[in-house]
């Protein structure tokens, strides 16, 4: 079982918390991994993603001055409470070593955590040894196979995708691995079967710019335009922050919710519901069409229960809610295996006043609590003051909310990849 353990050590106590608690462990058996013990100038993406992904359990060491400074620690959590929405085996432990509460800790953005997880190790009210004993307890001998989840199965779906492309052409393949930062020394890596695994880490490990076109440059004349465009289908949304879109997760215990995205363009909002799901082919998504008339409040809320009509595979024109099955209306859909289908309704707040969008949302959120609403509201990211004039109170902003320029650059990867695709089929 192999235990990933996220810390920012800054002081000798806390180093010797780290090391007694990485000795316990290893002597019950268990396979231990530190961010410390990546090579120097290695990049930290690429490996600590990989690990991240790995891992059956971690241990998060925590301090206010970790919360604060530390973007490494808060981004590993982000990936492991993301990963957790849809392993409820995985065994997340944060450990406080000073005197934070965990009120502050869920402030940071971590919410998920619950009070029975937290081990309050104090400023120095227990001893290393006993931190140590501690959270070995929290760890079970043997952990039951990996979940077929769906972030086991984006992983899965990229490794099949690359070996399918890449099989013929190891050395096109080492040349999209150098674009993603991969060390040199580890390229042999690449051309052997578990390589493409590895390289799928690397590809979700790497957020979707400029670099991404250069590493799927090489690869255009290796594989046919549809493995092609697969590729860049299941990678894309990788530019979206995992935190961000962790409440869009919800879904996974059949809870819908309303979150509040500072972005214009419906694809963005896509793009944040693909990298929730894990680029679900289960999940779908729909834009609410543009409401117009003297009833523009009736207006909306009809145009959103049409739109609700569509995600549940009816004909709005054609069929009644009476024509549906009763279970999907009340629960949401479902596979013939009892797996739920994640729906999304993109909703475009910019073009309302707020008092129209509040009554749609809220009608939305009566009838159907197992839909996740996206609410776009333009570039700016919302005040809590505005949140209320938009009756949003309750909604969760995805943050960190964009940054200006992030949308158009992200509109404009990701189309170069798309285009790169058409132009090399075309000729």
């Amino acid at each position: 079982m192999r235990i990933f353990i996220s810390h920012s050590t800054r002081t000798k106590d806390d180093r010797v918390v780290l090391s007694r608690l990485t000795a316990g462990l290893r002597a019950k058996g268990y396979d231990v991994f530190i961010d410390r013990e990546i090579h120097a100038g290695e990049p930290w993406r690429w490996r600590l993603y990989h690990e991240l992904a790995l891992c059956a359990g971690a241990v998060v060491l925590l301090t206010e001055d970790t919360l604060r400074n530390s973007k490494w620690v808060r981004r590993e959590l982000d990936i492991l409470l993301w990963r957790a929405a849809f392993d409820p085996e995985l065994v997340i432990v944060p450990v406080i070593l000073d005197r934070t509460g965990t009120q502050a800790i869920r402030q940071a953005g971590f919410n998920e955590l619950t009070e029975t997880q937290f081990l309050q190790a104090g400023a120095g009210e227990l001893s290393p040894e006993q931190i140590a004993e501690r959270v070995v307890a929290r760890f079970p001998a043997t952990r039951a196979p990996t979940p077929d989840t769906e972030m086991n199965k984006w992983f899965t779906n990229i490794t099949l995708v690359l070996h399918k492309i890449g099989a013929p052409h190891p050395e096109q393949m080492i040349k999209a691995a150098r674009a993603l930062g991969v060390r040199a020394e580890d390229f042999g890596e690449v051309p052997l079967t578990r390589g493409y695994h590895f390289l799928a880490h690397q590809f979700l490990g790497h957020a979707t710019d400029f670099s991404t076109i250069d590493a799927v440059e090489p690869l255009l004349y290796c594989g046919d335009r549809e493995s092609l465009a697969r590729l860049v289908g299941l990678i894309q949304p990788t530019w979206v922050d995992a935190g961000a879109s962790r409440p869009l997760t919800r879904y996974a215990a059949g809870q819908g919710c309303v979150a509040v995205l500072n972005a214009r363009d419906p694809m963005i909002a896509k793009q944040y519901y693909l990298r929730a799901t894990c680029v679900s082919p289960l999940a779908d998504s729909a834009e609410v069409p543009l409401a117009v008339g003297e009833d523009v409040v009736g207006e909306l809320v009809d145009a959103c229960e049409r739109t609700v009509k569509r995600l549940l595979g009816a004909d709005p024109d054609l069929d009644e809610w009476d024509d549906l099955p009763a279970d999907w209306v009340r629960n949401g859909p479902r596979s013939a295996k009892g797996a739920r289908l994640p729906r999304f309704l993109i909703l475009d707040a910019s073009q309302y006043q707020p008092h129209t969008v509040a009554r749609a949302v809220a009608h939305v959120r009566e009838r159907f609590r197992w839909l996740s609403v996206i609410v776009l509201v333009g570039r700016t990211a919302p005040t809590p003051e505005e949140m209320t004039r938009w009756g949003l109170t309750d909604a969760t902003l995805l943050e960190p909310p964009l940054k200006p320029d992030a949308e158009a650059q992200a509109r404009g990867v990701i189309n170069e990849l798309r285009n790169m695709i058409e132009r090399v089929g075309s000729r």
